[in-house]
């Protein structure tokens, strides 16, 4: 399990419990679908959930929770967040969408959207208030596991990791068309610019993969001698 609390100077306070194993873009419960959250209402052009097996987006449907929270607080309000996972517990005094990206990204990879689940790996491995360059490593270790997975099953392996460029650009369209979602149900700015925020940390990682690697080549120095 995995408890994000944020607490304001207020002394309000919000707390999400997640199972990293749970799925949060479940609508059998849903009785009324807001225009926001319908599925064909700014649908992405890689979706490929039919319209008849679902009326929602799940990635809009998977962060319901943090615009009813944090529909009204502006992005750049303080707020002590703490992260608690098993044993390990961690705390940082950031702006509400620096809290709130990292959260997102944890609801949207558990999420059943075919192009975040891709990313329900790093999800299972959470790892809250990442920088762009663990992300970058923790990315391509995450998408190369896949691969020698793949390869194990005869399947072909993506050891020139093409496909998580590609994925990166699918996952660039989610973030564009889900923050045109949210600026339909939310008062105030924070929950917008989590996504935005995210979909930086998106093309920091696709950058990083374009340009080879060059900044984390040095660290590998033992991996490149000859034997």
């Amino acid at each position: 399990m995995i408890c994000y609390h944020f607490q304001f100077e207020t002394g309000h306070g919000h707390k999400f419990v997640l199972d990293e194993e749970s799925e949060t873009s479940d609508e059998a419960d849903l009785t009324i679908v807001d225009p926001w959250l319908a599925l064909e209402n700014f649908r992405c052009g890689c979706c490929t959930i039919k319209a008849n097996n679902r009326r929602t987006c799940p990635a809009a449907l998977s962060i319901v929770p943090l615009v009813k929270a944090f529909g009204g607080r502006i992005s750049y309000e303080k707020t002590e967040v703490t992260v608690e996972r098993e044993a390990v517990r961690m705390s940082a005094l950031t702006s509400v969408q620096q809290g709130l990206r990292s959260l997102a990204g944890l609801l949207l990879a558990l999420s059943a959207c075919p192009v975040m689940r891709h990313l329900r790996p790093m999800a299972y491995f959470h790892l809250p208030f990442g920088d762009p360059r663990s992300t970058v490593f923790r990315v391509i270790g995450m998408y190369l596991t896949g691969q020698y997975l793949r390869s194990r099953q005869e399947k072909n392996p993506d050891w020139e990791l093409n496909g998580l460029l590609h994925l990166y650009d699918m996952i660039h369209e989610v973030n564009i068309n889900l923050a045109s979602r949210i600026r339909m149900a939310s008062e105030s700015d924070a929950t917008v610019n989590c996504v935005i925020m995210l979909d930086i940390f998106g093309y920091e990682v696709e950058t990083g993969l374009r340009e080879g690697l060059a900044d984390l080549k040095p660290l590998f120095a033992a991996y490149l001698e000859d034997k």
